[in-house]
């Protein structure tokens, strides 16, 4: 089952036709097996879930249908020795399509999604050092078609991570027990165009013998650094509302984060904002809601701004090799 298309948080379709999904408690606890890991068999996750192997067959080829998830094998750059992240946000004029376009054909930016304030996309670069990516910033990514302005956020370290996401980027210390060779490459690109692919018909396609294809894979599986998921349209099937989140604080204002459930994902970046994230809400009124938490006195934040994200054009970790 290949998954090469787009998936977008709230594209056009989904705000002009697409009603809110109304999933039973089957299709939740099938999402969630998937998510920790979606290269289980139908036998396995029907054993979990009480359902016919068919049965979570036919679930699964209509929650992909409409749109509610999409499964993925998620690559860590690291593995490629691209340890180096910038959050970046762009200004762009007319049509935001055509910046979009450009911005999906490049490998160094792995996340991109539209968003609703100061900036009209958000996403995230990843490279070698930090002079690749301020080379790629000034003779790419502000040249790039229709682009104003942009403002770029060097990720010093990662603080908070959703859990449901997967693990943070790789240590040193797990790159260097997967030991990646050149003869993965080709391994990584099937099991990424085909994320449920069988360990047998994976050997017979890169011609090399199963014992070893079924270990290496389950190595690189099992490490973290490469994952098999899904992917959750969280507005259609988590009906939320997800916003990008610019900080700049206090000594009280990481602390703060941590411990703010809506706040899912964050880093510590340097720059104009101390802190670049995510926050996840279940209505725009509980976002109004957390708008004014940041700004009380107490949360030891001075200055924040929430951009919402109206669609998801490039997926995180959509690392191309």
């Amino acid at each position: 089952m290949k998954n090469n298309q787009p998936f977008s948080t709230m594209s056009d379709e989904s705000l002009s036709s697409t009603k809110l999904a109304i999933l039973d408690e089957k299709d939740q606890q099938l999402i969630h097996l998937l998510q920790g890991n979606a290269r289980l068999s139908y036998a396995e996750l029907g054993s979990v879930i009480s359902l016919s192997s068919d049965a979570v067959r036919m679930r699964l080829d209509r929650l992909i249908k409409d749109h509610c998830i999409r499964l993925v094998t998620l690559v860590d750059p690291a593995l490629f020795g691209q340890s180096v992240r910038f959050s970046f946000g762009v200004v762009v004029q007319g049509d935001p399509d055509i910046f979009s376009t450009w911005a999906q054909a490049q490998k160094e930016i792995i996340h991109l999604t539209r968003t609703v304030g100061s900036f009209s996309f958000f996403g995230e670069l990843v490279g070698e050092t930090d002079i690749q990516m301020h080379n790629f910033i000034h003779k790419h990514l502000r040249s790039a078609p229709g682009v104003l302005n942009t403002e770029y956020w060097p990720m010093l370290r990662i603080v908070k991570w959703r859990e449901d996401t997967g693990s943070p980027p790789a240590t040193s210390e797990v790159l260097a027990q997967v030991a990646f060779s050149d003869d993965d490459r080709a391994m990584l690109r099937e099991l990424v165009n085909e994320p449920r692919i069988q360990f047998r018909e994976l050997a017979e396609r890169l011609q090399r013998p199963y014992g070893i294809v079924r270990r290496r894979a389950s190595v690189l599986l099992e490490s973290g650094v490469v994952r098999s998921t899904v992917i959750i349209n969280d507005i259609l099937v988590e009906h939320s509302y997800l916003a990008i989140l610019l900080v700049n604080g206090d000594s009280r204002a990481q602390e703060f984060l941590l411990e703010n459930e809506q706040v899912t994902i964050f880093s510590a970046s340097c720059g104009s904002r101390q802190f670049v994230g995510e926050v996840r809400t279940k209505s725009k009124e509980e976002l109004a809601m957390l708008c004014q938490q940041l700004r009380m006195p107490e949360s030891g934040i001075t200055d924040c701004e929430l951009m919402l994200q109206v669609s998801v054009d490039k997926l995180p970790a959509s690392f191309q090799f």
